[in-house]
């Protein structure tokens, strides 16, 4: 024990009073208090005396309250630990590490929250594909024909909302029936994109002139045809008049069409000298040979 001398604020004598021993550690938080320590400077818990002796200012009647005080402050306090655990810089680079992340997300949640919002779905592969695709429709009348494509987008990381919005500005812009079709559920179609269009036209003739007037504002538009089947069947006819996009005629070609890709290559090799394709001929060429000129014709 350490003993300490102090003077009595109203004889004037010396008074000696024990503290604690040396290394002794606080009885309610375990640190480790000086000899010379009446409280804890870590919790405040009292460790001896007043320094002042309060009783006899007060005199008998505050006394007893005191006393009784004291007795119930020190029989609340908690044992004493053995010691104080200190936190490793490993745990707080965890704890700090753990406050961001839950900053990060309440962030993401919080936008995400907007009633406004259009959902945006980006990802790759199938699974993101097929959400994509539950989120947009189809908006083609099923029908065989011609439109003029805007603008395509690769369903692999596609965004919805990226979508909508060119469909939006393409109707802002002054282009007419624009829908978005998905290029999977048309054999004339590259697949894996969904299209934005304008319009629905019976020829390619009549798409091609409104590709024209669109590609001022559009100047990424094309003349597409739509059709389940892979040689077209919206065709009606073409800029020039002739009759498009029909299917062979000829039995051997039609039987050639229809084949597997391992068969194909075993079916051209038994064809005919001579097939027909089907179509209106070419037109016959009258003129002179030569081109006019008094060259030598080469039989």
């Amino acid at each position: 024990m350490t003993d300490i001398e102090t003077q009595s604020p109203l004889s004037g004598a010396a008074v000696t009073q024990t503290l604690g021993e040396v290394g002794e550690s606080c009885r309610r938080c375990g640190v480790e208090l000086a000899s010379d320590q009446r409280y804890c400077v870590n919790c405040g818990e009292r460790r001896a005396e007043a320094r002042v002796e309060y009783r006899e200012l007060l005199g008998p009647s505050a006394a007893a309250p005191l006393a009784a005080g004291a007795a119930a402050a020190s029989a609340q306090s908690p044992p004493p630990r053995e010691e104080a655990r200190a936190i490793s810089p490993l745990g707080a680079a965890v704890a700090i590490g753990l406050l961001l992340l839950a900053v990060l997300l309440g962030a993401v949640i919080g936008k995400g929250s907007s009633s406004d919002q259009q959902p945006v779905l980006v990802g790759a592969g199938a699974g993101a594909a097929a959400a994509v695709g539950s989120a947009l429709a189809d908006g083609w009348s099923g029908e065989d024909a011609w439109t003029v494509e805007l603008e395509s987008f690769t369903k692999e990381g596609a965004n919805v909302a990226a979508i909508n919005q060119a469909k939006a500005d393409a109707s802002a812009n002054g282009a007419t029936d624009v829908g978005i079709l998905d290029s999977d559920n048309y054999a004339s179609l590259d697949a894996g994109a969904w299209v934005v269009y304008s319009g629905v036209y019976a020829t390619k003739a009549a798409a091609t002139k409104a590709a024209k007037e669109l590609s001022g504002d559009f100047p990424d538009a094309k003349v597409i045809e739509v059709s389940t089947t892979a040689d077209g069947g919206g065709g009606g006819t073409d800029d020039a008049g002739a009759a498009g996009g029909g299917a062979a005629e000829d039995p051997a070609l039609q039987d050639l069409q229809n084949a597997s890709p391992e068969d194909y290559s075993k079916k051209s090799k038994k064809l005919p000298d001579e097939v027909g394709t089907g179509g209106a001929p070419p037109p016959t060429d009258n003129k002179a040979p030569g081109g006019g000129s008094e060259g030598t014709v080469i039989k």
